[in-house]
C-alpha cells in the first residue's frame, strides 16, 4: 500500500516537473520571437528596444563609444552618469543610445598640407591622402558617411575622424585625397549630399 502510494506521488511529481520545463520552454521561444533576450537576470531588448553592451575588462567609455559610433557624452546620458563619475566594472550592462542618421545636403570643403600629419579628433594622425577621413562638428567619430557630389554625382564613402569644420556655413571637411575623388580641388567648398551608412541609427 505505501509503496504504491509513493510510486503515485514521484510519478506526480514527474509530471509537474515536466509541465514545468514545457511551460518554461514555450515562455522562451515566445520571448525570442519577440526580440527579448535574459541577460544576467536583466532582460535586454535584441530588436525594438535599446542595443545593449556588457562591459568587459579593458573597456573605456571612449572605446565602447568608438565601437558603436556615438559620442561619450551620449554614452554618459543615456547610463546616467555624472560629468564626474566614469567608472567601469566587468559585466556592467550599458544602455547604448540611437545615433543620428542624416541625409541632406550641406556645404563642404578640404583640409590638407597645413593639417597633415596633426591628431586628428579620434587620436589619430590626420593624412592628407587618406580619401575615407572626414571632419563633421557633431556626428559621433565613427560614423561613416555616403559623401556625393551634386555637381559631379561621384560618390566616396568617409568615415567620421576628425571635428570641423569651423567655418560658418560649411559642414563637412573632407581629406585632399577624399575631395578630389569627387571634384576638382579649385573648387574649393562645394554642395554634398550627405547619408549616414553606419550606423544606421
Amino acid at each position: 500500500m505505501f509503496e504504491g502510494t509513493m510510486s503515485i506521488l514521484l510519478a506526480i511529481a514527474t509530471l509537474w516537473l515536466m509541465s514545468d520545463l514545457y511551460r518554461q520552454r514555450i515562455e522562451g521561444r515566445k520571448a525570442e520571437k519577440a526580440g527579448v533576450v535574459q541577460l544576467e537576470g536583466k532582460t535586454e531588448q535584441t530588436q525594438q528596444g535599446p542595443k545593449i553592451h556588457e562591459v568587459a575588462k579593458g573597456n573605456t567609455l571612449f572605446s565602447i563609444a568608438q565601437r558603436y559610433a556615438v559620442s561619450v557624452e551620449a554614452l554618459k546620458k543615456a547610463n546616467g552618469f555624472s560629468h564626474s563619475r566614469d567608472t567601469l566594472y566587468p559585466r556592467q550592462l550599458l544602455v547604448i543610445p540611437k545615433t543620428k542618421y542624416v541625409d541632406e545636403q550641406v556645404l563642404a570643403s578640404w583640409y590638407g598640407p597645413g593639417f597633415h600629419g596633426r591628431k586628428m579628433a579620434n587620436g589619430k594622425r590626420f593624412d592628407q591622402n587618406d580619401p575615407t577621413v572626414a571632419a563633421h562638428k557633431t556626428l559621433p567619430l565613427g560614423t561613416k558617411l555616403r559623401v556625393t557630389s551634386k555637381d559631379t554625382g561621384k560618390s566616396i564613402i568617409v568615415e567620421v575622424q576628425d571635428r570641423g569644420p569651423y567655418i560658418w556655413g560649411r559642414e563637412l571637411d573632407l581629406s585632399m585625397a577624399a575631395m578630389r575623388r569627387i571634384e576638382p580641388l579649385q573648387k574649393g567648398v562645394v554642395e554634398v549630399q550627405i547619408e549616414t551608412i553606419y550606423p544606421r541609427g
